[in-house]
């Protein structure tokens, strides 16, 4: 379900580490000196600190030297990383822009983390490095659950938690005030569908198999359909359905699939 599932997922956030094994054949060992195999532990990587105004963000030491760390106080706060004179993805705190990573929160304040990657072209010499370089934006968020309170894949921020009830078959569904006046949403005991200025959103579906399967209400199949989007506000509020999936998850009848 492209960006939804992958919210979905986020808590298990982690950098995008990619590893080949070869099975090889091993002579057996003798019974009298056989050890337990120990599994092997990727190593931590080592990081460096890039103090800013909201946070101290932990990024790998490999590209110390590689990348150019920008911190802008503007509304929003933008922190810009670039390599090799490429401007290379940026990181919004509090905006409206990008792609949502989650809540970061510290005792200074609460901050929606979002981000928005370049794209690079595949015959630079430098695209591994540039993709490389986007990935590890993980290894910022790994540290800012380390170091501070980060929540992945929603806006957790306490002043924009405030809900609306949406009465289903179901029972009563949550979803943002903030977009309520722009919202539309159309109930049947089936479906459930959101879109705004005409432009279908996303849908939940109450039974069948139709969508990505998210969980089950009382043994019912929940399944979320979504829809391509440019608008970046659509796809904010697209994304939203995880707060209705959250709040789901507090009624005991919902089992996330």
């Amino acid at each position: 379900m492209k960006r939804l599932i992958a919210l979905l997922l986020i808590c298990m956030i982690g950098a995008c580490i990619f590893a080949g094994c070869e099975d090889e054949k091993k002579a057996p060992v003798p019974e009298a000196t056989e050890q337990a195999a120990e599994e092997p532990t990727e190593a931590p990587r080592n990081t460096y600190e890039i103090p800013t105004k909201l946070a101290v963000m932990k990024y790998p030491e490999q590209w110390k030297d590689i990348v150019t760390v920008e911190a802008q106080d503007t509304e929003p706060y933008t922190v810009t990383f670039s390599a090799y004179g490429v401007k290379v993805f940026e990181l919004f705190f509090n905006g409206t822009e990008g792609d949502l990573l989650g809540t970061l929160i510290t005792d200074e304040g609460q901050y929606l983390v979002m981000t928005k990657m370049a794209k690079v072209k595949e015959s630079s010499k430098h695209y591994e490095d540039y993709r490389n370089i986007q990935e590890d934006v993980n290894v910022i968020l790994e540290n800012f659950a380390k170091d501070y309170t980060f929540i992945p894949g929603v806006d957790a921020r306490e002043d924009n938690q405030e809900v609306f009830a949406i009465s289903t078959s179901i029972g009563e569904l949550y979803y943002p005030v903030k977009w309520k006046d722009r919202i539309m949403i159309d109930v049947t005991d089936s479906k459930v569908s959101f879109s705004s200025e005409g432009v279908p959103l996303f849908d939940i579906m109450i039974g069948g198999e139709e969508g990505n399967l998210v969980g089950r209400y009382d043994g019912t199949n929940i399944l979320i359909v979504d829809y391509p989007l440019e608008d970046e506000t659509m796809k904010n509020m697209q994304e939203d359905v995880n707060i209705i999936l959250n709040h789901l998850q507090e009624d005991e009848k919902f089992v996330l699939a």
